[in-house]
């Protein structure tokens, strides 16, 4: 008998003993998915439910005249139902929220809020220019001079 060759006389070959290699993967496979299946589904649900669409309203030029008209008592619940960017900072011990929410493609509206306090301390309405500006907490009687383009002084 030569050296090579594999002694299998009396030996019975099953499924088991020639697929050692692939039941062992397969063993490991199960195991991974056990443990870490239930986790990357569990972040793959809290991945797409954070970024589901917001059914926000666009603002409008009705909805801005509404903040002007209403300065003193605009809360920061009343701007979370528009579209725009949305962002807190804290500084000094003070959390201030800071809305940013286009209107028309014509205009933004740049509103800063004492989030604790909830308390207005900036709002002021920019063209989509950049170019002109107006400080809706000092001028918001000049609302209609700048939304028909006329200089507000």
């Amino acid at each position: 008998m030569r050296q090579n060759e594999i002694d299998t006389a009396g030996k019975t070959e099953t499924f088991l003993t020639r697929n050692v290699r692939l039941i062992t993967f397969l063993i490991c496979m199960a195991v991974f998915f056990s443990v870490f299946g239930p986790l990357s589904i569990f972040h793959i649900r809290r991945y797409i439910e954070e970024n589901r669409e917001d059914p926000r309203d666009e603002m409008t030029l009705a909805d801005l005249r509404y903040v002007a008209e209403n300065l003193k008592t605009l809360r920061t619940s009343y701007l979370d139902k528009f579209e725009g960017e949305f962002g807190e900072n804290d500084m000094g011990g003070i959390t201030y929220a800071i809305y940013r929410i286009p209107i028309e493609e014509r205009y933004t509206l740049s509103v800063s809020f004492d989030r604790d306090k909830n308390h207005l301390f900036y709002c002021t309405l920019i063209d989509s220019n950049g170019n002109k500006r107006l400080d809706l907490l000092t001028d918001a009687a000049d609302l209609e001079d700048f939304l028909k383009g006329l200089p507000v002084d």
